[in-house]
């Protein structure tokens, strides 16, 4: 951010949760995210648009995750009324450095009240919105849709639904020298095995296998987030080579097997590969409610 470093912030007098901390520094300073201009672990702050309302009074906060409604729309179709819906748009964002897999919201846990107590629900009641998050930019955007209420209420009163997710662990870097193949290491709940290392015309293929002990069928529609682990070569003489492409070529309940291209040069019996990735992962659920939302 370009404030200067003595700029006063009144601290809070108890302790908040990460999300809540932040935004009630960022009223104070008058600044607001940019979330495409930070990093995996590092947020980019800029002034804030006139007229943006307070952050700690917009958003609702449900473990590492924030919530904002963002836009809402009402359509109403006059021959087909089932067509008809209210729509809330919604940026959820999540704690930097912690980035969930495979992110779900069930349909049939979304629920409206409107301050003339009316009470909607989803327009299905089957199925989920699932999300795909990343390690680079900590948010996404998501719809809710909604049953249309009847008469003209006023605002939605509160809207609670469920956030279901994958979490990921503490970080653990595997180490591997080249020429120890079929080396199996574990760390908490995963385990890594160089299962072969093969020339490959010009390049070294370097196979791997990665398994988790659980959460087994939860992950199994989630695994694509193995494909974004750091993984790199040290050559001999510590210089840090990164792959030209992967493969997978076997995947299962659990993990993944897969193949990694590298330019090692004549040999690569004194390289190791390195392999960071999440120890743990484990099954979260909780629970959020959305308040005092205007309608159009």
């Amino acid at each position: 951010h370009s404030l200067p470093a003595e700029t006063p912030i009144t601290p809070y007098d108890a302790p908040l949760p990460f999300w809540h901390a932040l935004d009630y520094v960022l009223d104070q300073a008058n600044l607001d995210i940019d979330y495409y201009g930070g990093d995996a672990t590092t947020l980019r702050l800029q002034p804030r648009r006139e007229g943006r309302p307070s952050r700690v009074d917009s958003a609702a906060y449900a473990g590492i995750y924030r919530l904002e409604p963002t836009i809402v729309t009402s359509r109403r179709v006059l021959r087909q009324d089932d067509l008809s819906g209210l729509s809330v748009e919604v940026e959820l964002a999540w704690q930097p450095g912690i980035t969930p897999i495979g992110v779900t919201l069930p349909l049939g846990h979304l629920a409206a009240t409107f301050d003339d107590e009316q009470r909607v629900r989803a327009q299905s009641q089957v199925g989920s919105i699932d999300l795909v998050t990343g390690r680079e930019i900590p948010t996404t955007d998501l719809q809710l849709p909604m049953q249309l209420p009847a008469g003209q209420p006023g605002k939605i009163t509160t809207l609670s639904g469920q956030i279901r997710s994958l979490l990921p662990g503490a970080m653990h870097q595997f180490e591997f020298p080249l020429h120890t193949i079929s080396v199996r290491e574990s760390a908490g709940s995963v385990t890594v095995q160089l299962e072969d290392v093969r020339k490959n015309g010009e390049l070294h293929e370097v196979r791997l296998g990665v398994e988790f002990q659980s959460p087994g069928a939860a992950m199994e529609s989630h695994r694509g987030f193995l494909l974004d682990n750091e993984v790199y070569v040290l050559a001999g003489d510590g210089a840090r080579l990164e792959h030209l492409g992967y493969q997978l070529f076997r995947q299962s309940q659990s993990g993944i097997g897969i193949s990694y291209l590298f330019d090692l040069g004549a040999s690569a019996a004194e390289a190791k590969l390195i392999y960071v990735t999440p120890s743990s992962v484990v099954q979260n659920q909780i629970d959020f409610l959305l308040d005092d939302i205007p309608l159009p």
